[in-house]
């Protein structure tokens, strides 16, 4: 069985037409399968608009608040546990 060669304005097969469109080959195919459509309508469909992101991924950013670290100056004013952790100082 010979494989149908499709040509669109003088560029063939469908990888080609896609880059040339902006659309996956493989989705220009799908379309005109699933939906039993010709190569003219399927590349009409045009690429996938973006989505706007959802409530919970817009919420999450929101909710991020940047923290600013801020560096021990003074660690002899550490608890005496801290110190003893970071074996500034000896237990006794």
């Amino acid at each position: 069985m010979p494989k149908l060669k499709y040509v669109y304005d003088g560029v063939t097969g469908l990888k080609a037409i896609g880059k040339h469109v902006g659309v996956a080959g493989y989705t220009l195919l799908r379309r005109m399968r699933s939906e039993n459509i010709s190569l003219e309508e399927a590349i009409a469909y045009g690429a996938r608009k973006p989505q706007a992101p959802s409530r919970r991924k817009a919420a999450k950013k929101k909710e991020k608040k940047q923290v600013e670290l801020v560096g021990i100056r003074y660690p002899d004013q550490l608890s005496r546990l801290w110190r003893i952790a970071l074996a500034m100082e000896t237990a006794q």
